[in-house]
């Protein structure tokens, strides 16, 4: 329990240093199992390989139908298949250029946000949540979410990505 305050990378760090786990490190936290380096060779060996590539997916994943998701595939054919059809037709060359002027929309509204709020505190990860949700539903649906638009549709949509975060930990 020690790990779950203060400065969490020490923590690691001291325990790594204990159990004689220099480069790299195996833990359980409660069911979930977690690989812990500091060695940047070593990042870059799990990043990189298949090996590490796939995990455990939640049952609520699966409920959701998101074991389908390329986040959540195995590595492997169909998410070779995935990632080839992603850099294909979302992230040519002619894709981003197209939509270089909504990103910048989309930067601009998240530094307004975040330049208002100044005067108190503000949960990025609330403002990234929003910025994420903007940008997906432009690319897909060619829709328009700006900030603070609270249409009922936007609120009914925001409130269904937030029930999905919530399902999947």
């Amino acid at each position: 329990m020690r790990l779950m305050y203060g400065l969490g990378r020490r923590h690691l760090s001291d325990a790594a240093e204990q159990f004689n786990a220099a480069r790299l490190m195996a833990m359980s936290i409660g069911e979930t199992h977690a690989v812990v380096t500091s060695h940047p060779d070593v990042a870059k060996e799990i990043l990189n390989s298949s090996s590490f590539a796939d995990h455990h997916v939640k049952e609520s994943a699966y409920g959701l139908l998101f074991h389908r998701a390329i986040g959540f595939v195995p590595h492997g054919f169909y998410w070779h298949t995935l990632r080839r059809i992603a850099s294909t037709h979302l992230f040519c060359p002619k894709q981003i250029a197209a939509s270089e002027h909504q990103r910048a929309k989309i930067a601009s509204d998240m530094i307004a946000e975040l330049d208002g709020t100044l005067k108190g505190s503000v949960r990025v990860r609330d403002v990234l949540k929003r910025a994420s949700l903007n940008n997906i539903v432009s690319s897909v649906f060619r829709r328009k979410y700006g900030p603070g638009v609270g249409s009922g549709e936007v609120v009914e949509l925001r409130g269904l990505v937030e029930e999905g975060y919530d399902l999947l930990g």
